[in-house]
C-alpha cells in the first residue's frame, strides 16, 4: 500500500509542478482542500461506497479508498518544484518520454522525498484504527491498533499485555526509521512549504 501510495503521490506531484495546463493551479487548491477534510468527515459516504462493492473485510476495501491523499501530493510537489527544470527539458529534447522523464530524471533525484514519504505513509497506515475498525469484521484481517484493542476490555484490561503488544508494535517504525533516517531529514529539509 505504500509503495502504491508514493507512487500516485508522486505522479501527481511531479505533474503539478512540472506540467503547465489549464486548471492546474484550481486542481492545486481542490487537492489542498481535501487536507482539512478528516476521515470522520467523508466516513459514512465512503463506507457506503465501499458496502455496495461488496468490499467489507477485503483488502481492496482496507487499501483502495486510503492509498491516496492531498499529503503525500504537496509533499512531492514542493519537492518537484525545487528540481531544475533544465533536467525535464534536456531529457526531452534528447527524446525521453513523459515517462521516461519520470523515472529516469524524477525519481532519482527525489529519493529523499520519496523515503520521507514511504517513512510517513507506512507510520500512518500502520497506525490507522478507524477505517479498519469499520471495514474489518474477521480476526484474520486486524491491524496492529485492532489487536492491540482486542487485549482491552474495560476495567479488566490486561495492562501488561498491552504495554507489551505496544512496544513490539513501534519496532518495525523504529527500524525503518533508523535504516532511512538519513535520506528522512534531507527530505524533511528540502521539502519545505515555498510561495
Amino acid at each position: 500500500m505504500t509503495a502504491v501510495h508514493v507512487l500516485l503521490a508522486s505522479w501527481a506531484g511531479y505533474g503539478l509542478a512540472k506540467y503547465r495546463f489549464g486548471g492546474r493551479q484550481m486542481l492545486f487548491w481542490v487537492i489542498l482542500v481535501t487536507l482539512i477534510l478528516p476521515l470522520e468527515v467523508i466516513m459514512i459516504p465512503l463506507w457506503l461506497t465501499v458496502k455496495s462493492l461488496g468490499w467489507e473485510n477485503s483488502y481492496a476495501g482496507l487499501i483502495v479508498p486510503v492509498v491516496a491523499d492531498a499529503f503525500g501530493v504537496l509533499l512531492m510537489r514542493q519537492y518537484f518544484l525545487s528540481l531544475p527544470s533544465e533536467l525535464v527539458d534536456a531529457a526531452r529534447v534528447d527524446g525521453a518520454g513523459h515517462l521516461r522523464t519520470f523515472f529516469t530524471i524524477a525519481i532519482p533525484n527525489a529519493w529523499p522525498a520519496i523515503v520521507t514519504l514511504a517513512i510517513f505513509m507506512f507510520q500512518a497506515t500502520w497506525d490507522e484504527f478507524v477505517w479498519p475498525f469499520l471495514i474489518v469484521n474477521s480476526s484474520e484481517m486486524k491491524t496492529v491498533p485492532l489487536g492491540v484493542q482486542s487485549f482491552q476490555a474495560g476495567e479488566l484490561s490486561n495492562f501488561p499485555a498491552v504495554m507489551a503488544i505496544s512496544a513490539v508494535a513501534t519496532i518495525p517504525l523504529a527500524t525503518l526509521f533508523l535504516i532511512f533516517q538519513r535520506y528522512w531529514i534531507r527530505g524533511v529539509a528540502t521539502s519545505g512549504i515555498r510561495g
